[in-house]
């Protein structure tokens, strides 16, 4: 059993973070010890209490000059959690936390440390990146992409780990044969951000007036009326709802019939990818990095060039005629999820990197 401490500056679940949050809920799944460390007083915090992930607080992190003057009061804790938890790994996700390590650490023999690239190393410099990845014992990838940027520099023990998902809460519901097919597209209504709703509505133009179906926009935020403005300008506009998000999540995201993801979050893949498949909705996927992973060798997606948004009207059109199809592409879509990303399979690929650097 290893003893493992996810490290994170953020002060919410959103992309990096809710990476790392996943990561502690698969190890404590495949009966290892994690823990996710960070502030203390923040909803990062609350909502870790919440949902039964062990957390350890008590870091300041800052930016600017904060920063620096905490580190060496950060450094301090870090030494003594890892001491007093008899810490094996520490798994950074973005460069703060791994110059923190770097600091309390430094010569000293400390923990194994790993780091997730949560966006392409590619846009580091290359002495810079060869730096960075040399300074942990082992890089995790969420695209195969980042995995050939990170293996160009000499970068020790890369590897690709697929996301995580929770398949009990996320899972498929029995839908009405009668019922209107739902093409939905989950993501957050961003001012001034598009997160793939663009070409969601314009597919959804692109399919012939004469298909039964309603578009679903799934999210919620600031930006609902630039995106209610948006939907305006469409001639299939009374087929388009805007469904915010709510403590039934889950449900909202089984009741789609077809999932079409365009962009990845911020931590360089697609919770709501997972979760579609999961929920065993079938899935078209943009081919980019951090996307396309999650369509090979899966009967349940397909991938699509991003910007041929004809050809995802195609598919959408095919699988509305042939509802047998898409029953089965769903099937396959769930069956994937259970095999890939359930978090206690995450849990024990991480784990696997983990003693392997830990044993070289």
């Amino acid at each position: 059993m290893l003893n493992v401490l996810h490290l994170v500056s953020g002060r919410s679940f959103t992309g990096p973070v809710a990476a790392a949050l996943a990561d502690v809920r698969s190890l404590v799944a495949a009966e290892h010890r994690a823990w996710l460390a960070s502030r203390s007083g923040t909803a990062l915090e609350a909502g870790s209490t919440t949902q039964d992930v062990p957390f350890l607080g008590g870091f300041r992190f800052g930016k600017g000059p904060a920063r620096l003057l905490n580190l060496p009061r950060d450094a301090k804790h870090l030494r003594e959690l890892c001491h007093e938890h008899e810490i094996d790994v520490i798994h950074v996700h973005r460069s703060q936390e791994q110059m923190l390590v770097g600091w309390a650490f430094g010569r000293r023999s400390g923990p194994s440390v790993v780091r997730s690239w949560h966006r392409s190393p590619a846009r580091v410099s290359k002495p810079l990146r060869r730096h960075m990845a040399a300074a942990v014992k082992g890089n995790i990838c969420v695209a195969h992409d980042h995995m050939k940027a990170l293996a160009a520099v000499g970068a020790p023990c890369v590897s690709y780990v697929p996301p995580a998902v929770d398949t009990d809460r996320f899972r498929p519901t029995k839908k009405s044969p009668g019922d209107i097919p739902r093409i939905g597209l989950i993501g957050r209504w961003k001012a001034g951000e598009d997160r793939g709703q663009r070409a969601f509505l314009e597919v959804l133009a692109r399919i012939q007036s004469t298909v039964d179906r309603c578009g679903v926009l799934l999210g919620r935020g600031e930006g609902r009326q630039e995106l209610l403005d948006r939907i305006a300008e469409y001639p299939c506009k009374d087929r388009i709802e805007l469904l915010e998000t709510s403590d039934q999540f889950a449900r909202q995201v089984a009741a789609l019939d077809i999932g079409l993801v365009f962009a990845t979050g911020s931590d360089g893949t697609s919770r709501p990818a997972a979760e579609l498949l999961a929920s065993g909705v079938p899935v078209l996927l943009a081919d980019r990095p951090g996307l396309r992973e999650l369509g090979e060798d899966n009967d349940g997606a397909r991938i699509l060039p991003a910007t041929d948004l004809d050809a995802w009207a195609r598919v959408c059109e095919a699988w509305l005629a042939a509802p047998g199809e898409r029953h089965a592409t769903g099937s396959a879509a769930r069956r994937f999820a259970e095999e890939q990303l359930g978090l206690a399979v995450r849990g024990r690929t991480l784990a696997a990197v983990y003693e392997k650097i830990c044993s070289a």
